[in-house]
């Protein structure tokens, strides 16, 4: 008995080794149309490690099964990467392929910068920011988004269904990026 005690507490610190990545905070508001997202995470890696993941950006399907497609492209705005992704998004009983095309900058050390070209996009408008900060051994990162889409969104459960289905893919994108930045830091 003592000895599978020992190998379930083994495996429960194996497990919350593998899995440190957390959310310490995410907010979804509605603005009028306007969706804006701010996440504050932590990520169990090297930050340049996790930085050479997270701007590795023809692999970002790597991160998680929601991205059902990605593309890097030509056209895009000098000094700029331009990406189309085909994501997956469920909210509830609500289930939605989203087309973005974007345009990635990077304005500043460890800072990547989002802008959605809403002529081929399923959005009217769309910009993210990701900035990421050495923190301990680990990295910190902060993500702010302000989308509208062009699709019809539940008015009244909006916002909670958004975030809830955020938290869970987000969850699924850090850990993805935690576990390969570390395999890329050995």
């Amino acid at each position: 008995m003592g000895r599978l005690v020992w190998v379930l507490l083994c495996l429960a610190l194996a497990w919350r080794t593998a899995e440190a990545a957390r959310i310490d905070r995410l907010d979804v508001e509605r603005e009028g149309d306007a969706y804006r997202v701010v996440m504050d995470a932590t990520i169990d890696a090297p930050t340049p490690a996790v930085w050479a993941v997270l701007t590795d950006l023809a692999h970002l399907g790597k991160l998680s099964p929601a991205f059902r497609e990605v593309k890097l492209l030509d056209g895009g705005p000098a000094g700029t990467e331009r990406v189309r992704t085909l994501t997956r998004f469920c909210a509830l009983f609500i289930c939605r392929n989203i087309n973005q095309v974007q345009d990635f900058s990077r304005p500043g050390p460890r800072r990547l910068h989002a802008l959605v070209d809403p002529a081929v996009s399923d959005l009217r408008e769309g910009e993210a920011d990701w900035r990421l900060r050495a923190q301990g051994g680990g990295a910190r990162l902060l993500f702010e988004s302000r989308i509208v889409p062009r699709f019809w969104v539940p008015p009244l459960i909006g916002p909670w269904m958004i975030r809830r289905s955020l938290a869970e893919q987000a969850q699924v994108v850090l850990a993805s990026l935690e576990r390969i930045a570390r395999r890329q830091a050995r």
